[in-house]
């Protein structure tokens, strides 16, 4: 049976590495750009997606387009046309804050931070790399509120703890760093056994 999925996947791959016909649909286009984009191959992806006209192409198009960009400016471009044609698309939100981050734009990377996790409360991920934003620029009792509301969304995640328990040590209680710290080695050692 594995062999009979790794060959449709081989043939998949193979026929996404030819041009795709002049006659492909945009939703056919689209689903080869997701496959391409799901196999790692985020530049390919990215060229099938411009092969949609502009006016045609979708604010999941512009993110894939923006994932694809080794340019700073050119992805926020990319992310921020996604935001315009859905407002609610809060990854965009995110991978903008995350490339602030990524160049110490801490007061930006918070501002998109806060703006992915107004788009979707549940996004447990917002909330961490807000924390850390807010650690890089020494908010401690904003970092701690973060890493709890993330850990409230996904208590199994062991980065989540650790980070608290360095906010907590920052802020000189040692009692709460060291009970963090013991969660997180704990999810660790749970995660390493199974």
């Amino acid at each position: 049976m594995k062999k009979f999925f790794s060959i449709i996947l081989y043939c998949t791959m193979l026929s996404l590495t030819t041009q795709p016909t002049f006659c492909a649909t945009n939703d056919e286009i689209r689903e080869q750009a997701k496959i391409l984009y799901m196999s790692n191959n985020p530049q390919e992806a990215q060229k099938r997606i411009l092969l949609i006209p502009e006016n045609q192409r979708t604010a999941a198009d512009y993110f894939i387009i923006g994932n694809s960009q080794s340019d700073l400016k050119q992805a926020i471009k990319y992310y921020e046309q996604a935001i315009k044609l859905d407002e609610n698309f809060y990854q965009a939100y995110f991978n903008i804050g995350n490339l602030y981050l990524s160049v110490q734009n801490y007061e930006k990377a918070i501002h998109y931070f806060k703006q992915s996790i107004k788009h979707n409360k549940e996004f447990a991920y917002g909330y961490y790399n807000l924390g850390c934003a807010y650690l890089k620029i020494n908010e401690y009792n904003q970092a701690r509120k973060s890493f709890e509301s993330a850990i409230k969304l996904k208590p199994e995640e062991p980065d989540y703890y650790y980070n608290l328990g360095y906010t907590y040590k920052k802020m000189e209680n040692l009692k709460r760093a060291d009970k963090a710290i013991k969660l997180y080695n704990e999810l660790i050692k749970k995660r390493n056994e199974s």
